[in-house]
């Protein structure tokens, strides 16, 4: 769904939920009935006759069958609408239906799916159904300036609104896009930042000779290079966003213009764990196999780049963990031109374009360095390629590397340390844990890049600060197989489903009450047991497992008997017992099973002293810098982007500007 948020809430129509308690029902009646026989969820009937005392109805279906339903479970049927270019067809706002409950509203949607109708209203609220092809004319043109009447929905007209309110009412403005993986969430960021950079682009604004319209091209410019290290193929999309990003076009009240000043991304939430875990029939981020293909097609010295550090990719083996290797969708050998133009559009040299793939190269090639066990220690082969190459292009001894691989270093006291050597299954952990941190690490160094390229150069003139903002950050997840990483992308998007509870529906029973409209509030959709249960201070799943972290003989068996017993009465959680490492939470979206397996690893991702002192001694600029980079964040507590308007020191957005 992709809905846009003012400071003056929502404004639109009034939502109505309406079951079959609004008259009494009778012979002939069209209802919805929930459907336990066929697969779907609701299905369309007739009422025939009706038992009062035992609560039930007869029904007939479409194809003459009758069943009996329970009389309280029934919701009324809309009356059909025919339009003689369309046929049957769906009202364009769903806030406007007589009767709005869940039925309607998806036989509503696949109505208007049906003809190539992929957005629809609901009030303030546009939903998007993915149609998984090109749909010819829906983008070529903008709407009017001016709203005008019976227009269909449209992403642009979500855009279009935003855009009015930044330059007429001086407001900041969000327009945020959440939805499941695969929805279109990505597709949906272009289309707005396409319009709204394009508007500002023509205002007097951004277009005063100081390099602001410059800045506007480099916003669109920068998609290509985030999506090339920050997106990877699932089993459900193409080009799956693996982070979340919140794209900032910052302007400055100048009088009663907007003067657009600088823009500026801050990304969340990078899926680590992909770099060395690809499950079957996915894919690793798209740069690994960009490169793979470029050296292929290109040549081992396309563009003046070290493509001779890679092979194929089942010659890696972070990728070769899947089958998944070309895409049909995608030329990863052109792709890889894009991307490298992208670097030089955000000002990247040549000589950081070279280090940039070597460090690419370099966590491939960590996955391929052999471990051996021998006398109760593990061992590296010194003379083994990868490991040869891995201390080449990070700069780092060898004789470094492989004692921060298979050592621990000890601290009884500050004078006293010493090395401590590690099992073959800590090293193995310890080398993955490594190529997840420098792959993180690089790609923060590519979004600070491109946030300096952001930044323009407008010179403030003390006027009132605001911005345009698109959130666009990965939707609700459910796998086969769900881990860490999954828990955290759906506890943020419970989040997420609380502002958005809060924005439609809690604003919405204000204006109810404020027009002395009666309406039941009871069932209003409120998910903030959901978030106590994951991240409450003091008791959660969070803060039980962040307490088995800590313990010397902490272990993700203990951690999920602790769930068990902690929520063994929590409406929210449900214990699996034929799954001894795992537990399922009833999200807002839906029921989940995690496994928490390797759950403690990945929460604490700690590196180790000695591997942290090896990075330190790369003589290598690239990896200083993006060291350099991880110390600012660190003395800062944010990430370190250049200067903003309406930005607090450290990078924080001042209060109540959204």
């Amino acid at each position: 769904a992709t809905g846009q948020m003012t400071p003056a809430g929502p404004a639109g129509a009034r939502g109505r939920k309406t079951g079959i308690a609004e008259r009494p029902v009778e012979p002939g009646t069209l209802v919805w009935i929930p459907d336990t026989e066929t697969g779907q969820v609701w299905i369309k009937a007739e009422v025939e006759s009706i038992d009062p005392e035992k609560r039930t109805v007869r029904a007939k279906m479409d194809d003459g069958s009758l069943r009996v339903a329970n009389l309280d479970k029934l919701l009324r049927c809309n009356t059909d609408t025919w339009k003689a270019e369309e046929g049957l067809t769906a009202v364009s706002d769903l806030s406007s239906l007589t009767h709005l409950h869940e039925p309607e509203v998806l036989q509503a949607l696949e109505l208007r799916f049906d003809i190539d109708k992929i957005y629809t209203n609901c009030g303030p609220i546009l939903i998007v159904l993915n149609p998984f092809k090109l749909i010819a004319g829906l983008y070529e043109q903008f709407p009017p300036a001016v709203a005008q009447d019976n227009e269909d929905p449209h992403i642009f007209l979500i855009a279009r609104k935003a855009y009015q309110n930044i330059t007429e009412k001086l407001q900041s403005q969000v327009v945020l896009i959440s939805g499941e993986s695969g929805a279109g969430k990505t597709e949906s960021t272009k289309h707005v930042l396409k319009f709204l950079t394009t508007q500002i682009g023509k205002s007097a604004g951004a277009d005063n000779g100081d390099g602001s319209g410059s800045v506007l091209k480099k916003v669109l410019s920068s998609n290509p290079l985030l999506e090339a290290f920050g997106n990877a193929c699932t089993t459900r999309n193409d080009n799956s966003s693996r982070f979340g990003k919140f794209i900032e076009l910052q302007f400055e009240g100048r009088g009663n213009l907007p003067c657009f000043q600088c823009a500026a991304i801050d990304t969340y939430l990078l899926e680590k764990v992909r770099i060395t875990e690809v499950q079957q029939n996915e894919r690793s981020y798209h740069i690994f196999y960009q490169a793979c293909a470029a050296a292929q097609r290109f040549g081992q010295a396309h563009r003046g780049l070290p493509l001779h550090l890679f092979e194929s990719p089942g010659s890696f083996t972070y990728l070769s963990k899947s089958d998944r290797v070309v895409l049909d969708s995608n030329d990863d050998a052109e792709l890889f031109d894009e991307t490298m133009v992208a670097m030089e559009a955000m000002g990247v040299s040549q000589e950081e374009q070279v280090q940039i793939i070597q460090v690419v190269a370099a966590v491939l090639h960590i996955g391929n360095i052999p471990m051996r066990e021998k006398s109760s220690q593990t061992e590296i082969p010194p003379d083994d390629k990868s490991f040869q190459l891995v201390s080449q292009l990070l700069g780092i001894k060898p004789e470094a590397l492989a004692k921060a691989f298979t050592y621990r270093l000890i601290s009884v006291s500050a004078s006293e340390k010493y090395d401590s050597p590690l099992t073959l299954a800590q090293s193995e952990s310890l080398r993955e844990s490594f190529a997840r941190a420098l792959y993180s690490l690089l790609f923060n160094f590519l979004v600070h890049r491109v946030n300096k390229s952001l930044a323009g150069s407008v010179k403030s003139g003390g006027g009132k600060k605001f911005f345009g903002g698109v959130l666009d950050i990965f939707g609700f997840e459910h796998f086969e197989k769900n881990s860490f990483e999954q828990l955290c992308i759906n506890f943020a998007n419970e989040r997420l489903q609380q502002l958005f509870n809060q924005f439609v529906f809690k604003m919405e029973m204000d204006l109810y009450q404020k027009e002395n409209v009666v309406c039941d509030f009871t069932d209003f959709p409120d998910n903030q047991d959901i978030i106590d249960m994951i991240q409450a201070k003091s008791c959660s799943i969070f803060t039980l497992l962040d307490e088995e972290c800590r313990l010397p003989k902490g272990s993700d068996q203990a951690f999920v008997q602790k769930l068990w017993k902690t929520f063994d009465k929590n409406v929210r959680f449900r214990v699996e017992p034929r799954k001894p490492t795992s537990f399922s939470v009833i999200h807002f979206a839906g029921c989940v099973s995690y496994d928490t397996a390797h759950f403690m690893e990945k929460n604490m991702d700690e590196l180790g002293e000695l591997l942290k002192q090896a990075m330190e001694s790369s003589e290598t600029a690239l990896v200083k810098a993006i060291l350099n980079l991880k110390r600012e964040k660190e003395t800062s507590g944010a990430a370190p982007t250049p200067p903003k308007p309406g930005m607090r020191a450290g990078g924080k957005l001042k209060p109540n500007t959204v």
